[in-house]
């Protein structure tokens, strides 16, 4: 896999791109039936995409929640993909959620300034997720570098190696050039490629870093697919609170 050679993710189930944007219209104008296929397309990832930035699961829950009632509400028009304007939601999402968590934090009242979210470190921030202590150790140790560069970087290589959108979509979603994404991607893998080295000392890992960084992120990505089946009363249960609240 190569910055200059991307095509979407084989492993994951497709939607008609017009047909999602359909699905968002209509439950904008009241259609529960389209809102709820809109959440069973895209639900899976919005939460496997925001799961890796927060340490309380149900942070996570809530942020997912908050990302579908901001759907159903806005009422911008959509120039990217179904999918990337979803995720591109949840990272504002997000990124309102870490202002907030800045503005409440003692340390960063003390030091009388926020962090710039683009710049802001999550893994210096809260322990690792739970999951993660699952994972086999290159998976692990990869995800735990992923949390412990600047969150633009961990989006970009996120939404582009794991989520499979465009770099067109990704420049949309951080409202940035679609021409420098090339340097974006290039800057965040160096990134990760350095903070991997300085989690982890092993020969044997750091050959395997060298040899097949590629391969490490398309076996993350599978593994997050398989990780994203969950008990059909959980997701109803969430459609539900999506609805009532929205």
């Amino acid at each position: 896999m190569h910055d200059d050679a991307h095509s979407p993710d084989p492993r994951r189930p497709t939607h008609d791109d017009a047909e999602l944007k359909r699905w968002i219209m209509d439950w904008r104008d009241g259609d529960d039936d389209a809102g709820r296929r809109v959440y069973d397309a895209l639900a899976s990832d919005v939460t496997t995409f925001l799961r890796n930035k927060a340490y309380d699961k149900q942070i996570v829950e809530d942020l997912v929640q908050d990302t579908f009632i901001k759907v159903r509400s806005a009422i911008s028009s959509i120039n990217t993909t179904a999918r990337g304007y979803v995720l591109g939601v949840a990272y504002n999402t997000l990124c309102h959620h870490i202002r907030g968590r800045q503005r409440g934090d003692r340390k960063h009242r003390a030091l009388g300034a926020e962090v710039e979210v683009g710049a802001y470190v999550i893994g210096e921030h809260e322990l690792d997720p739970e999951y993660i202590l699952g994972l086999k150790r290159e998976r692990k140790l990869l995800m735990k570098a992923l949390r412990r560069i600047p969150l633009d970087d961990q989006v970009v290589i996120e939404l582009y190696y794991l989520q499979g959108l465009s770099r067109v979509d990704i420049a949309e979603i951080l409202d940035v050039p679609v021409g420098t994404m090339a340097g974006r991607l290039r800057r965040g893998r160096k990134r990760l490629s350095d903070k991997i080295v300085a989690l982890e000392s092993s020969l044997e890992v750091l050959a395997s870093t060298s040899k097949s960084f590629s391969a490490w992120l398309d076996e993350l990505a599978e593994h997050l697919e398989r990780m994203k089946a969950e008990p059909r009363g959980g997701a109803r249960a969430r459609r539900s609170r999506v609805k009532e609240e929205g």
